[in-house]
C-alpha cells in the first residue's frame, strides 16, 4: 500500500508527519515551527505533541521549548530484531519438544505492560491447543508471566509489575522464590479448564529472563508424556534456547 491509497487516517498521518519532520532536524523544533512546516493549525499540532510526548516518542530539549525524537523507535526496532533472532533459535527446539511431548508450546516475552506470545508450535497429536502469536497475557495469571518475573532482577520486577499495574505482595514474592527453586512456573489456564501451563525461563548472558518457553499441557492418555516429564523437558528445552542466545551455566 502506498501514499496514494484512498484510505485515510488523519490523526495517524499527523503524528507520523511530526515524527518524520523531527527525524530530519537534529536541533529540534518548537511547536510553532512544527505547525508552519507541516501547514497545520497550532491546535492540531498541540494535541499530537501531547500524545507523542506522553507515549515517549518525543521530548523537550532541556532548557528549551524545542522538541526532538527520543530513542523509543530505535528501541522498538531493536526489540523486533531481538524477537526475530529469538524465534529463529527457539523454534527448532520447540518443534523437537512438541514432537517429544505431543503437546503444543509457545515463546512469550514481556512488552509494554503485558506478556506477549511471539511464537507458537503445534503438537503432533490429533488434539492440539494453539495460541496465536500476538496474544497478550496477564502477568500474574500466567505461567509465562510468572516465569519471566521470577527470573528478572529485583529492579526489573518492580518496573514490570508497575507497568502491568499490579502490586507484588509478600505472597507473590514467595511464589516467585518457589518458581526460582523449581526452575519453572505452573499455572492452571484461566481460559480453558483442564489445561495446565508450564513455563520455564529463557535466560540471557546475565542470567535474566528475556522470554518464557511454555507448554500447554493437556492429559492425552498413555501415549503422551505425563506432567512430570513435561516439566522436566520444558526446563531442558528452555535451557537449550538460553544457551543458544548466550547463557552460560
Amino acid at each position: 500500500m502506498t501514499h496514494t491509497t484512498s484510505y485515510k487516517a488523519p490523526a495517524l498521518e499527523k503524528g507520523l508527519d511530526i515524527l518524520e519532520l523531527l527525524a530530519g532536524n537534529d536541533e529540534g523544533l518548537n511547536q510553532k515551527e512544527i505547525s508552519v512546516a507541516l501547514e497545520r493549525k497550532p491546535s492540531e499540532i498541540f494535541r499530537m505533541i501531547v500524545v507523542l510526548e506522553d507515549r515517549g516518542y518525543i521530548k523537550l530539549i532541556p532548557g528549551t521549548e524545542r522538541y526532538q525524537l527520543t530513542l523509543k523507535m530505535f528501541q522498538l526496532s531493536n526489540e523486533q530484531s531481538r524477537v526475530k533472532k529469538l524465534n529463529e533459535l527457539a523454534v527448532p527446539v520447540m518443534n523437537a519438544l512438541a514432537r517429544t511431548l505431543k503437546q503444543s508450546c509457545q515463546i512469550s516475552v514481556y512488552n509494554s505492560g503485558a506478556i506477549v506470545v511471539v511464537a507458537q508450535v503445534d503438537s503432533s497429536h490429533k488434539y492440539n491447543l494453539s495460541v496465536k502469536p500476538g496474544t497478550r497475557l496477564d502477568l500474574l495469571e500466567t505461567a509465562s508471566g510468572m516465569a519471566i518475573l521470577a527470573f528478572s532482577s529485583k529492579q526489573q520486577q518492580r518496573g514490570i509489575a508497575s507497568a502491568c499495574g499490579v502490586e507484588l505482595t509478600e505472597k507473590n514474592h514467595a511464589k516467585l522464590e518457589s518458581i526460582v527453586k523449581k526452575g519453572y512456573a505452573k499455572r492452571n489456564s484461566q481460559v480453558l479448564k483442564g489445561v495446565i501451563n508450564i513455563g520455564a525461563p529463557v535466560l540471557n548472558h546475565l542470567g535474566e529472563a528475556v522470554a518464557s518457553l511454555t507448554v500447554s499441557y493437556i492429559d492425552k492418555g498413555e501415549k503422551a508424556s505425563d506432567i512430570k516429564e513435561v516439566q522436566k523437558q520444558t526446563k531442558n528445552a528452555a535451557l537449550e534456547v538460553s544457551r543458544l542466545i548466550g547463557y552460560n551455566d
